[in-house]
């Protein structure tokens, strides 16, 4: 990744044209002289004045066309459906208002949800989750107001779905559409990327560097700033470098859209320097943290009482995301109990008639928080073989599983029990598969950050499984990979998450044999 050379060349002969300052003794202690003041008057009028931000353009452009969309939407599914069904003209204007009265409460939403973020644009997945909520959040508050207002007999109940059809296409293709755009702007050194120079010739600098040097990323690096480049500092990750005199010339000839401090924060009062010397200059600074990880666990930026945190963890789903979680997982539970009903009849009368003892079979494992808890599991193995606190899993060919117990095994079925533990609220419909306590015990220690799949309920399915690995755990490479599965599933987790990954578990189960 190229790096801009200062000191000399063009980007100087521009600066003296602007009457650029060199600092002196009183400069240094933070004192400009009347030579600075008039350049850096002339820096904020062609930062403030002459430059827009493509990101925020591109952004305003998604809102725009969400609104137009939704609008054409509205007006499209008045006339289509009156001209195709009833072959009369419908309302046009009342059909435009009501498009365009989607299409405010949709960007409204967008907005308040961080939706139009131009990170969050390139995200494919996460503007289709983002999307289907919006839509579903203003359908229910137009049902709501048709019912409060009880004039819901005045709209055509034809014409509301055919626009709300027109109007969900159309977003999903604009969006998709925009999407690969904004892509193809962003290749190579393209509009949309995002300028930024590094100050502080660190080894975090160095770190920073590689993350951003993938070509997919939407971050140009072009350049690094230090004043104590003569102080032994190690440059050699680097091309070219400059002082920060050299970066206030750069930011006054060039477009610079963020500077990111990569200096230890135990130096306190140098960073507090930079800062002071920076705030001249009208672009947003940003303090790298010096534990670079903490994209791994969500770190956000909170307060308490005024006082800016870091938060490194907050619960995963909690509020009214818990709650929609919950009665979810509660409804479908109930739900698959009365019509699976013939199907536990059926597993109940085979495994009396294959072998002697319990239909059931419980064993103790951890649930939320560690808490211990009974799972249910129809008995697959020869009664007396499955011991409450087992440590050897079932392996191919095992001679302790019954023939009706391999069936169940293989198709899963085994596990339909577990919906009474979804009801009683110690398990979920999808979360990370609960263990038996000795395999926690064995790979806590073994596993690095195996004990955060308990900030959630254990689920009857989960990605992981749906990821390949369903099944026994050969090695803790293997466990190592479900467990990094799980907390993905963990910090990204999203009712449409959940649906996604119900609907895929009944081709996976018939799909894959490494359960046995």
């Amino acid at each position: 990744m190229g790096v801009v050379r200062f000191g000399g060349g063009r980007l100087a002969e521009e600066a003296e044209t602007m009457g650029a300052w060199k600092p002196d003794s009183a400069s240094a202690n933070g004192t400009r002289n009347k030579s600075s003041r008039g350049f850096l008057n002339q820096v904020n009028r062609r930062q403030g004045a002459a430059t827009l931000d493509p990101r925020r353009v591109f952004s305003d452009a998604v809102r725009l066309s969400d609104f137009f969309v939704c609008t054409l939407a509205g007006a499209g599914g008045e006339y289509l459906y009156h001209l195709l069904f009833l072959q009369v003209h419908g309302d046009l204007a009342g059909g435009l208002a009501l498009g365009a009265l989607a299409g405010i409460i949709i960007v409204m939403i967008g907005s308040n949800s961080g939706s139009y973020a131009f990170d969050k644009l390139l995200s494919a997945d996460f503007q289709i989750r983002r999307l289907g909520r919006s839509c579903l959040i203003a359908s229910s508050i137009f049902l709501t107001a048709a019912f409060l207002f009880k004039n819901s007999d005045e709209f055509s109940r034809g014409a509301i779905l055919s626009t709300l059809v027109l109007g969900v296409s159309g977003l999903i293709i604009v969006r998709t559409a925009l999407h690969f755009l904004a892509q193809g702007l962003l290749k190579g050194g393209g509009v949309l990327k995002s300028r930024l120079v590094i100050v502080g010739a660190t080894p975090l600098a160095s770190q920073l560097l590689e993350k951003c040097a993938p070509l997919s990323s939407d971050i140009s690096v072009i350049g690094l700033f230090d004043d104590r480049f003569e102080q032994g500092l190690d440059r050699r990750s680097f091309d070219e470098t400059g002082s920060l005199d050299d970066l206030l010339t750069l930011i006054g000839t060039t477009r610079v859209d963020e500077i990111v401090i990569a200096l230890p924060w135990s130096a306190a009062e140098r960073i507090e320097e930079v800062m002071d010397r920076l705030s001249v200059v009208p672009v947003p600074i940003k303090l790298c943290p010096e534990w670079l990880p903490l994209e791994k666990v969500g770190a956000t930026m909170t307060d308490i009482s005024g006082i800016p945190m870091l938060a490194v963890k907050s619960r995963s789903i909690d509020g009214w995301r818990g709650i929609a979680k919950s009665t979810m997982d509660k409804t479908l539970a109930a739900a698959l109990l009365a019509v699976l009903t013939p199907v536990f009849l059926l597993i109940i009368l085979a495994i009396k008639l294959d072998s002697r003892g319990p239909v059931i079979f419980k064993q103790d494992r951890h649930g939320f928080n560690h808490d211990i808890f009974s799972v249910l599991k129809f008995r697959t193995m020869v009664h007396g073989d499955q011991s409450k606190d087992a440590v050897p899993q079932a392996t191919r060919n095992d001679a302790r599983v019954t023939r009706v117990g391999n069936f169940l095994r293989k198709t899963s079925l085994d596990e339909l029990p577990q919906l009474l533990n979804v009801l009683t609220g110690s398990m979920s419909l999808v979360g990370p598969r609960p263990h038996a306590t000795a395999h926690n015990r064995e790979h806590t220690g073994s596993v690095d950050r195996y004990a955060q799949r308990h900030n959630v309920k254990p689920g009857i399915t989960g990605w992981a499984q749906v990821n390949g690995l369903r099944g026994e755990t050969q090695g803790t490479d293997r466990m190592r990979q479900r467990v990094e599965h799980d907390l993905y599933y963990i910090v990204n987790w999203s009712l449409i998450l959940d649906l996604r990954i119900l609907i895929q578990t009944p081709f996976v189960v018939w799909t894959q044999s490494n359960a046995y």
